[in-house]
């Protein structure tokens, strides 16, 4: 005996599939956009880490701004940590 409901079900009144009992169901339409579509890696993961980089690339200004502070965070936290990852 096979599980669930079965291609009957898509007959019922009131389903979703059912196009006789209502008009037609517009598809769902889901669309994403995602700000920083572009990452760039730096480093090696042996030897001080890597760093990567989230960025939209179409925005030269707003790339290098990102990178300048990743580099400083980056500095700040071997700072912290007294170089134990250089």
């Amino acid at each position: 005996m096979p599980y669930g409901p079965g291609p009957a079900a898509a007959l019922l009144p009131g389903n979703r599939r059912d196009h006789r009992a209502g008009g037609d169901v517009m598809p769902e339409i889901v669309m994403t956009r995602t700000e920083y579509p572009d990452s760039i890696s730096i480093g090696r993961e042996t030897r001080a880490g890597v760093l990567k980089i989230y960025m939209n690339a179409s925005d030269l200004a707003e790339c290098q701004k990102r990178i300048d502070n990743m580099v400083s965070a980056r500095a700040y936290l071997l700072q912290k940590l007294g170089g134990a990852l250089d």
